[in-house]
């Protein structure tokens, strides 16, 4: 029987030391379907391998977080058009929320805004535009509160406050 393993990187966060990527590598262990897990402490990431179809991300979240750690999660709120009825807010939750690495997916009629909890790294904005497409709406233009910044935009920003924060330091301890 050749069963198919799918893999799901998890950024984790709250991890100090040894003992808690120990402690993380466990509970993802414990869960049933789980066929391997590697928790490295220095990237802050766990790489799971499990059967596919068998585990779901939330149960994956919830286990991270049942052991009192988390897992880095990103939020997107996409505007979507062409909806009129509860049905369509259905098909369209339903479609975002089937996506492997999405967490949650909540869909207001009223709005015609859908916002998606995930895992960064294993989906992003480009399956949810395809996703909705697919179930027959459109993803309209991002407004400015549904901005995400990819990861190396990110890690620019973070690079900027730090050497910004570099300059105040030296500027206090050159006087002394």
């Amino acid at each position: 029987m050749d069963e198919r393993i799918d893999e799901l990187a998890l950024p984790i966060t709250g991890m100090t030391c040894a003992g808690c990527a120990s402690h993380v590598e466990k509970a993802l262990s414990a869960i049933p379907g789980v066929a391997e897990v590697s928790v490295n402490l220095a990237t802050e990431r766990a790489s799971v391998h499990f059967a596919s179809g068998s585990v779901s991300v939330e149960q994956l979240v919830a286990a991270v977080r049942d052991a009192g750690y988390d897992v880095a999660l990103e939020t997107v709120t996409l505007r979507i058009g062409g909806m009129t009825c509860a049905s369509c807010v259905s098909s369209v939750e339903s479609a975002l929320a089937g996506l492997g690495g999405v967490v949650s997916a909540s869909v207001n009629l009223a709005t015609e805004k859908a916002t998606v909890a995930y895992v960064p790294g294993v989906v992003g904005t480009e399956e949810f535009g395809a996703a909705v497409v697919a179930t027959g709406y459109e993803v309209l233009e991002a407004s400015e509160d549904a901005a995400v910044e990819d990861g190396g935009e990110l890690e620019k920003r973070k690079l900027q406050e730090a050497r910004f924060r570099m300059w105040v330091a030296w500027a206090f301890t050159a006087p002394i």
